[in-house]
């Protein structure tokens, strides 16, 4: 096999390779088999007991999203609640503490879990792992703490779903990969037979030359190695 037969399968598996590596990335999704489970509140707003009810398998991650109407004159951090029921009934408190300057999420306060696995993985949102098949509801819930002449509604609530994805950046690798492979397999073929082929022409030339110096050393041999002699 020829050097160039070599660097061309080489090459075609280290490109084959490169174009699986795959990057493992977190999509949230509010739509599911032609399904919104989301609420916006283009013409009223959503108010305290809107609620979502979206189906989760075992072992599924779920969490929300929210946007706030905005108010005005609140001195400190805003708490607003959501609750999650499984289908067991089970529930999950929440209470997200807003930056009413700016309308961000400041904290999170778990205040009851049950039947959720929470994700720490991320401060400022929610994401729980379901231990049961069915269906959750997510609940719109006004705080104890929130001052009674106030009212706090929504323009927008969501039960998400985080799936894993898997992302190949390098895909297109994998074509050139494949031909480097295919060429690298006919030349290496090609240069084989070639190999053979001149292998045997220059066993048949050695053997021409061999059996020649031989029918010259000695007469009796004749071209095609047989000894000849005279008949008495």
């Amino acid at each position: 096999m020829s050097i160039f037969a070599i660097t061309l399968l080489f090459s075609g598996l280290i490109l084959t390779s490169y174009s699986q590596a795959f990057v493992a990335k977190n999509v949230e999704t509010i739509e599911e088999n032609g399904i919104d489970y989301s609420r916006s509140g283009h013409l009223f707003s959503l108010n305290v007991g809107t609620n979502i009810t979206r189906p989760y398998r075992v072992g599924e991650k779920l969490s929300l999203e929210f946007i706030p109407n905005e108010m005005e004159n609140i001195p400190d951090l805003l708490p607003i609640n959501f609750t999650i029921i499984t289908p067991s009934q089970k529930k999950n408190v929440l209470r997200y503490w807003l930056n009413p300057f700016q309308w961000t999420v400041d904290e999170i306060e778990i205040l009851e879990v049950n039947g959720l696995i929470p994700d720490n993985s991320s401060e400022k949102k929610f994401i729980g792992e379901t231990t049961e098949e069915g269906n959750y509801t997510l609940l719109f819930e006004s705080s104890p703490t929130f001052p009674p002449n106030r009212k706090i509604t929504l323009k927008y609530l969501a039960f998400t779903k985080i799936m894993t994805t898997k992302e190949y950046p390098y895909i297109l690798a994998l074509p050139f990969g494949l031909t480097f492979i295919i060429v690298g397999i006919s030349f290496a073929f090609w240069a084989s037979r070639s190999f053979h082929r001149s292998r045997r022409k220059r066993s048949q030339t050695y053997k021409s030359l061999l059996l020649t110096i031989l029918s010259t050393i000695c007469p009796h041999i004749n071209k095609h190695g047989i000894i000849s002699g005279k008949k008495s």
